[in-house]
């Protein structure tokens, strides 16, 4: 078994990297679903996060490639090249003035009609913190200290989603679950632990909170997983077993953030190779590469017309990705 799957992280890994575009960047896509009929339709989505979203969840790979021989170094190289090139094109969508990110594109228009926010921040910091932290620096970590005080709800948190002031503009009041477990992520990964987040995260998820971005639980407990340091993690993993018995269509992206979670919250998943299994079963193989195909990560917008929901392959496959490395090693 652990030969076949050391072959298939290759393969998936094979996929991702030529997934990325020269300038560094994994493109999502946007899948719009008409309100009153069934017809979809998909755009481009001139989004940083699909990019900070992949560079967080290669993280295992990288102690993989450190288990490989001295002949394989070149799949080292290869990851190493690749985060490089999507963190410096993260850190070219920043905001010129302080180090905080806005969901869209420094080029794209729409960026000027929403504020910066504290997801698209907490990711792009935590991949670049990950991959290469030289370029979190005291200037740049007293900016983030700025951000995160303007931003509580209380002290230490939780904190509002948007960067601006909420008080007065109520269209981006809001505090929201999924969103305050990434900022706890980024905060662990700079060595700085809120356990006011802890306690939101058990309370919030006890009185049934969603999240307004997220619909998935999966996605939300994953989140979770990466960014709590409580000591109640059994609350988390008791709701994960009903998820995973799920009659619904299997999902292989659904299959994977829940066993990552577990791995996260301290739970050994060594026993799990028929569920490993069933997440490859679920690729498509393509001579060197295997890929997942494309599922709804989170929701994005909406009007009047339509839904908009995001989604990527390369997402989708960076995310089992994930679940096959953490089992692997």
């Amino acid at each position: 078994m652990k030969h076949t799957l050391e072959n298939k992280i290759v393969q998936a890994w094979n996929f991702l990297k030529h997934q990325q575009k020269d300038d560094g960047h994994f493109e999502g896509l946007t899948c719009a679903k008409e309100i009153s009929t069934d017809m979809h339709t998909e755009v481009i989505s001139k989004t940083p996060f699909t990019t900070s979203l992949i560079l967080n969840a290669l993280r295992p790979l990288r102690d993989f490639s450190l288990t490989k021989q001295a002949d394989n170094r070149e799949a080292i190289d290869d990851i190493l090249s690749c985060a490089e090139k999507a963190v410096a094109y993260l850190l070219r969508q920043k905001d010129t003035h302080h180090f905080a990110w806005n969901y869209w594109e420094a080029d794209e228009p729409r960026r000027k009609t929403l504020p910066y926010d504290l997801d698209d921040t907490s990711l792009a910091c935590a991949a670049i913190q990950y991959w290469q932290p030289e370029y979190i620096h005291g200037e740049n970590l007293a900016q983030l200290a700025h951000v995160l005080i303007s931003t509580e709800r209380e002290t230490g948190g939780p904190y509002n989603t948007w960067i601006t002031d909420f008080k007065k503009d109520v269209r981006f009041d809001d505090c929201d679950i999924a969103v305050n477990a990434n900022i706890a992520y980024m905060a662990n990964l700079l060595g700085i632990h809120l356990p006011n987040l802890d306690r939101y995260f058990e309370t919030s998820l006890i009185s049934g909170v969603h999240s307004k971005y997220y619909q998935s639980p999966a996605v939300i407990l994953y989140f979770i997983s990466r960014g709590y340091k409580g000591k109640n993690a059994h609350i988390f993993i008791e709701q994960i077993a009903p998820l995973r018995k799920s009659t619904h269509k299997y999902s292989p992206q659904e299959d994977a953030l829940l066993l990552s979670a577990l791995h996260y919250f301290g739970v050994d998943i060594s026993n799990e190779e028929k569920n490993i299994k069933n997440i490859i079963d679920a690729s498509n193989l393509e001579t060197t590469q295997i890929h997942w195909k494309k599922e709804i990560f989170y929701f994005e917008r909406g009007d009047k017309e339509h839904m908009w929901y995001h989604m990527s392959d390369a997402l989708t496959t960076s995310i089992c990705l994930e679940a096959l490395t953490l089992f692997y090693l």
